[in-house]
């Protein structure tokens, strides 16, 4: 056991004897005058024990050093701690702190965290602990005075980050000012499906459901400038294949589509099975095809049928 005790000093020094190890600890008052110790019950010549079941001490005894030399604590003669000259605490082995185990035992791989309060005291702070003090708790907003609106309260569940349902939310991106829900003042790139009031699923690359009420599904205004010739497209759809179905509308009560554009240009209305580039089905009992013409001038045509052999059939019943 490693003797805390320094000949330069004139002082009191007092033993402990640890009965279960046969240690003797000594204690040292830097401040008395060899007559006997902080507790006045031993001089130089015979300095007391430190006894196991306390001691009376002054304000002035101390263990420990005094000539910038660390204090080591051995246990089963294996230095356990040093306490080094600029008060720095080196623990050689696990540092247990029994308080601050978890009440109920956690999961296998599990580890809590541990927080420090301003006034230095250590608290166990689980996972669940940690969300609470990075995020508040749900709910809808906080109201701010001067403020337009009300601002959103970001909460926080596995892999989720949300706002309460109630508080008008907005996200910028590119603004401070959005206009939406999601202003995206910038380029925008999706790797996976998309929906539009509707939840996407690997059926549709793009699915937008209509909501009632709205005038139509997808509104393009397509504005080009006369000095633009190479912009000529409101819609464009590339297709690789003729029998491709470039375009479709489908009857939503049979799932049959009634009109149709294939990707050679062939068009069907009432069929998908096309002959022609324009093939009509008007099925039993229906018009086939109406032209309606209404010329202010004494020329035009209602329908006008075009050839370059004259043994073609331009009209036939």
């Amino acid at each position: 056991m490693k003797m805390l005790q320094h000949s330069h000093f004139k002082s009191l020094i007092c033993s402990f004897v640890m009965l279960s190890f046969s240690t003797i600890v000594y204690a040292q008052n830097g401040n008395n005058n060899g007559n006997g110790g902080g507790n006045g019950n031993g001089n130089a010549n015979n300095p007391i024990q430190w006894k196991l079941n306390g001691n009376q001490a002054s304000s002035a005894d101390f263990i420990g050093t005094t000539n910038n030399q660390k204090v080591v604590f051995r246990s089963n003669n294996v230095v356990a701690l040093e306490i080094q000259p600029d008060t720095s605490s080196h623990f050689m082995g696990d540092v247990v702190v029994e308080p601050l185990k978890p009440v109920t035992p956690l999961p296998p791989g599990e580890v809590n965290l541990v927080t420090v309060n301003n006034q230095g005291k250590l608290t166990s702070l689980d996972k669940s602990g940690l969300l609470s003090a990075i995020y508040s708790l749900p709910q809808p907003c906080i109201t701010i005075p001067n403020a337009p609106l009300p601002t959103p309260v970001w909460s926080a569940t596995s892999g989720i980050l949300f706002t309460g349902t109630p508080c008008p939310a907005k996200v910028g991106i590119g603004t401070d000012n959005p206009n939406a829900t999601l202003d995206v003042r910038g380029t925008g790139y999706f790797t996976s499906f998309f929906g539009i009031n509707s939840i996407p699923t690997n059926q549709y690359q793009l699915h937008v459901n209509n909501s009632v009420g709205t005038t139509a599904g997808i509104y393009l205004n397509t504005n080009h400038p006369q000095n633009w010739p190479n912009v000529k497209y409101g819609f464009q759809n590339v297709v690789n294949n003729n029998n491709t179905i470039a375009y479709s509308v489908t009857d939503a009560t049979t799932n049959q589509d009634v009109f149709v554009v294939m990707g050679d240009g062939k068009t069907g209305i009432g069929t998908t099975n096309l002959s022609a580039q324009l093939d009509v089905n008007a099925g039993v009992n229906n018009t086939g095809l109406i032209v309606t013409t209404n010329h202010n001038v004494d020329y035009g045509y209602g329908i006008i049928s075009k050839v370059a052999k004259n043994k073609t059939k331009a009209f036939s019943v």
